[in-house]
């Protein structure tokens, strides 16, 4: 991963690309953008949720787990009054959840149902939590 790019023309942009640069290439003009990672809602007044997804060609080569840990350092510094991260996360997508693992998370509940994604109906969701250090 090439590193999370952060416009300071436009602080309030909280979501990021994350590219990588092929492998012949000195600068980030021949780059390709392989995931997605950011906040996507205001949970409560100190607690925000993020999100994250991956071109599939990508997963399981800890550049999901890179983006985040770089990704919620820069938030932690940045933000000023939340003390959590939380992640809501498939029980079944063991590889999302050794992700947030691995990048401190730990889970905090199970909802049974709580959500219907289309083609799939109901689904459970686990909640994941993240304490600022």
């Amino acid at each position: 991963m090439d590193g999370l790019f952060f416009d300071p023309e436009k602080p309030k942009r909280l979501n990021y690309g994350v590219l990588i640069r092929a492998s012949n290439s000195d600068t980030t003009t021949n780059c390709a953008m392989i995931g997605v990672i950011g906040v996507t809602s205001r949970f409560s007044l100190d607690t925000v949720e993020i999100g994250y997804i991956f071109n599939q060609s990508f997963w399981g080569q800890g550049y999901a787990s890179e983006a985040l840990v770089a990704y919620i350092e820069a938030y932690w510094g940045y933000s000023k009054g939340i003390n959590f991260i939380i992640a809501k996360v498939d029980p079944f997508n063991m590889g999302s959840i050794r992700v947030l693992e691995k990048c401190g998370f730990r889970v905090v509940e199970r909802f049974v149902g709580d959500i219907i994604l289309p083609g799939l109906g109901r689904r459970d969701t686990t909640l994941m939590k993240l304490d600022r250090p």
